[in-house]
């Protein structure tokens, strides 16, 4: 969900004077589409379906005191959903638009009175949003909203700011409280994601794009990833600082590091199995950590995982190939994790077995990364295993 504070300059938003240059620019799609005879959205607020232009420019406008000649008097907030969004909000332009009219009112625009922290709710907000179904005029699926919302709240008493970032200090000159916008930015999506039931990808969230836009060290624990997204992180870490472990816990790390020289060891006699269990909620399967461990042993024999990795045994299989690599996935109950590695040899087995007792484990693994990463250059996706070696040093 792309979610844009707009408002300043001498451009399109340009906003120290009358908001009727605004106004009539939220109107540039109306006259084609009536032409066609398509539904065209009005402007709204949230309390009415439908409110004139002449009405929003009035009350915008008239809603200054105390504002100077220079003072900014309104801003734009801009919601763009992407195709992807659109298509969990409606089958029908209709229903999406109806959708994000409601996801406006009850989610946007209470997370924008709430992040002043003056107790405000969105009844005190001064606004008037208007859809848009594109931008191109050719295609439905880039439908956003423009909000044009008042520098002063509703009983035009007090000033409200979006561009102010002094939330929560003291001692700001003459700014009064303030407000968080990646707060902001962060909860709007959260609340669509709750009214949408959206499943959001890890690329697709506010805090990954922007940690990318703004080159800030990124921390990742996901599992999951397609080559395609591994890909994706090996180029953002050409120009930035990332760090990727399917499993920050230490305890696995060290396996990563141990299991190869096993294999080494042991020689070729010995069939490599693993199984890993966890909790019943669990999405992916093998887990990101299983995946990991056997990608570890199969570079120790200079395999390939795609080409020896077995992930079902049912039927006549005949004999076990000796290039094979096992990875058995059990779900069930609160697990938190449990990872075992088998060595089959000759008169004898080998065991090599990780449990994670808790989650906190993780956290502290995560804590760990995100406080060294900041001190490494670019170039390379780093993982725990680096941590650990930086320690030997």
């Amino acid at each position: 969900m792309n979610v844009k504070i707009q408002g300043s300059g001498n451009g399109t938003y340009a906003n120290t004077g009358s908001c009727v240059a605004v106004t009539n620019y939220l109107q540039h799609e109306d006259l084609e589409r009536m032409k066609k005879g398509e539904e065209v959205q009005p402007f709204f607020n949230q309390f009415r379906d439908y409110v004139s232009a002449r009405e929003v420019t009035f009350k915008i406008d008239n809603n200054k005191a105390k504002l100077s000649r220079t003072d900014a008097k309104f801003y734009v907030i801009t919601v763009s959903p992407s195709e992807k969004e659109l298509r969990c909000m409606g089958r029908t332009p209709q229903e999406c638009a109806e959708a994000l009219r409601r996801y406006i009112r009850q989610d946007v625009m209470r997370n924008y009175a709430e992040g002043f922290g003056k107790g405000l709710k969105s009844d005190d907000v001064e606004y008037y949003a208007k859809i848009h179904f594109n931008r191109d005029g050719e295609s439905d699926s880039d439908m956003h909203a423009h909000i044009i919302v008042s520098r002063k709240d509703r009983s035009n008493t007090r000033k409200l700011s979006p561009k102010t970032n002094h939330t929560g200090k003291k001692n700001c000159g003459n700014v009064k409280g303030g407000f968080d916008r990646t707060d902001f930015f962060r909860k709007c999506e959260s609340s669509f994601d709750r009214r949408m039931g959206f499943d959001r990808e890890p690329e697709e969230s506010f805090d990954y794009l922007n940690a990318v836009k703004n080159g800030n060290p990124i921390v990742i624990g996901t599992t999951g990833f397609t080559p395609e997204q591994k890909a994706e992180l090996d180029a953002i870490a050409q120009n930035g600082r990332v760090f990727w472990s399917p499993n920050m816990s230490v305890g696995v790390n060290v396996l990563l590091e141990l299991l190869p020289e096993l294999v080494q060891m042991l020689g070729p006699d010995y069939d490599l199995e693993m199984v890993e269990l966890h909790h019943n909620r669990k999405k992916d399967s093998p887990s990101g950590t299983a995946l990991r461990l056997a990608e570890s042993l199969a570079s120790a024999r200079d395999w390939d995982l795609k080409d020896v990795a077995c992930y079902h045994r049912e039927g006549i299989i005949g004999e076990r190939p000796k290039k094979e690599i096992g990875v058995q996935a059990i779900r069930g109950g609160d697990v938190v994790g449990v990872h075992t590695v088998y060595f089959m040899g000759p008169g004898e087995r080998i065991e090599v077995t990780h449990h994670a007792h808790s989650r906190e484990n993780f956290a502290q693994g995560a804590l760990r990364a995100a406080s060294w990463l900041p001190g490494q250059p670019s170039g390379k996706v780093y993982a725990m295993g680096d941590i650990l070696k930086s320690r030997l040093k």
